[in-house]
């Protein structure tokens, strides 16, 4: 009697759809499709009074939705030809009652986002249903699960999605903003605070901080972008650490605050001579680890990195092949647990990930934009600034190979996506910064520009500057109070060191 009264639920959506199509302009036809489909593949074959009802009437339903615009829901009619369908009279003269009812458009959007809720409800048990069949299958059948973590992963995308939709605890809803005086005042009042209470993270590059409007935020997602080779890494590093200028602030003042660099490239020791070559080039040496003490090299960095009080800072280095964006969720939520607020996520290179658990779409590339999408929507969630470098296209390298310059690279590529991969990331990221190496003579430069800031206007004429490479292959340093970026090339003609 289930699966008649939903077939039934699904005629009444149908009515009052209709009756306010002019309105509304939507249907349901798709979804009740899908309902009559899967109770098409769930149904056994057997021949009984309700399995005939059933089929009666997904064939009566099926004869309303292929002519859905043209239907003419007389009431009269339909309890006529649902006397044929059903053998309950009681049950058809409640239905032609209620849709008899006069309603307002008000009321009746009400019923139609009720009733297309109880049939999606309905629809998930049916897939419920499937993946247990399935799943039985394969665990009778031998060889069906060959990675049991891999199967469980996307076993639990597909239960995840099992949700309701659209209601009041719908979890896909992050917040809900009516535009009254008081929710203005307080978004206005977060914003500011942002700025004025130190949760606007400001970097050492002070024309990287003015083109963002005052520097990064909690929340965004930024990919710095190169050829390989191209300083991404050591760019995203030295901007991480600049971070540990500002004075650490937790929403939470409980917590304390954390800035975690995942490396799945190199190893905590590399990253740690670029940390020590980093502050030793800001200091305007050219100072390498190797060439100092072990206690010294040990005090100096502990000194520079601790010289606002109160960070955390961890480095993490893991196998990609063995680690996907659940892993790293599930690292960040066990951080939380130990009393930790991450205010701060730099991965080396996202892309690295393994990409269990993002579906895609059959287009090149759709499972690294849907790892982008998951790791940009959690951080958000979260509010945590996450910063990855990404490798270019190899159409950059055919524009080089065609004789552009290197320091005229960035203004052909602005703005026109060229990530390897997939070109759809910068729909995903809120910051797109974009870095290229260019060698003229014996000097070495860094052409930066930021192509990408959502929810800010940038001003192009100021979005690209240069900065000029130490020597002895020093870290860029940071700018030290004192703007050293370069609009032109022919500016730098001072060595640094």
């Amino acid at each position: 009697m289930e699966t008649i009264n939903i077939l039934l639920t699904a005629l009444r959506l149908l009515y009052y759809e209709k009756s306010i199509y002019e309105v509304n302009g939507s249907d349901s036809c798709n979804m009740i499709t899908d309902l009559k489909d899967r109770l098409d593949r769930l149904s056994k074959p057997v021949s009984s009074e309700k399995s005939n009802i059933i089929e009666n009437l997904k064939l009566y339903l099926n004869g309303i939705i292929e002519n859905f615009e043209q239907y003419d829901f007389d009431i009269d009619i339909i309890k006529q030809e649902l006397k044929l369908l059903i053998d309950n009279k009681d049950l058809i003269e409640q239905l032609s009652q209620d849709l008899s009812v006069k309603k307002s458009t008000e009321e009746t959007q009400d019923i139609v986002l009720r009733y297309r809720n109880i049939i999606k409800r309905f629809i998930n048990t049916l897939k419920l249903k499937e993946v247990s069949i399935r799943l039985q299958k394969d665990l009778r059948g031998k060889g069906k699960i060959t990675n049991l973590d891999v199967y469980l992963d996307n076993l639990n995308e597909e239960l995840s999605e099992l949700r309701s939709g659209f209601s009041d605890d719908d979890p896909a809803i992050k917040n809900r903003f009516s535009l009254t005086h008081d929710n203005i005042k307080n978004k206005i009042e977060t914003m500011q605070d942002e700025v004025n209470n130190g949760l606007l993270l400001k970097t050492d590059f002070i024309r990287l901080n003015r083109i963002l409007d005052g520097g990064f935020r909690r929340g965004e997602l930024v990919t710095i972008t190169a050829r390989d080779h191209g300083y991404k890494s050591g760019f995203s590093r030295s901007i991480f650490l600049q971070l540990l200028m500002n004075k650490p602030v937790t929403t939470d003042k409980n917590k304390k605050p954390l800035l975690i660099i995942l490396s799945l490239e190199d190893t905590d020791k590399q990253i740690l001579k670029f940390i020590f070559e980093y502050f030793k080039s800001c200091d305007g040496e050219t100072t390498k680890i190797y060439d100092v003490d072990l206690e010294t090299a040990v005090n100096y960095i502990i000194g520079k990195l601790y010289q606002e009080s109160g960070w955390n800072i961890e480095i993490l280095n893991v196998d990609p092949s063995n680690w996907g964006f659940k892993d790293v969720f599930n690292m960040i939520e066990d951080y939380e647990s130990k009393g930790f607020e991450v205010i701060g996520l730099l991965i080396d290179y996202l892309s690295l990930l393994d990409k269990v658990g993002c579906k895609g779409t059959g287009v090149t590339g759709s499972e690294t934009r849907e790892l982008f999408r998951r790791m940009g929507n959690y951080c958000r969630a979260k509010d945590i600034l996450f910063i990855t470098p990404h490798q270019a296209s190899s159409a950059l390298k055919t524009l080089m190979d065609n004789g552009v310059k290197d320091q005229d690279i960035l203004r052909e590529v602005y703005g026109r996506g060229y990530f390897a991969d997939t070109r759809q990331i910068g729909q995903e990221h809120d910051i797109g910064i974009l870095v290229h190496p260019c060698i003229i003579g014996d000097d070495k430069f860094l052409n930066v520009a930021v192509d990408k800031h959502r929810g800010f206007v940038i001003d192009y004429s100021k979005a690209f500057w240069y900065y000029k490479f130490p020597k002895h292959n020093m870290p860029i340093p940071g700018d030290n109070g004192k703007d050293k970026g370069l609009t032109n090339i022919d500016d730098g003609d001072d060595d640094i060191f």
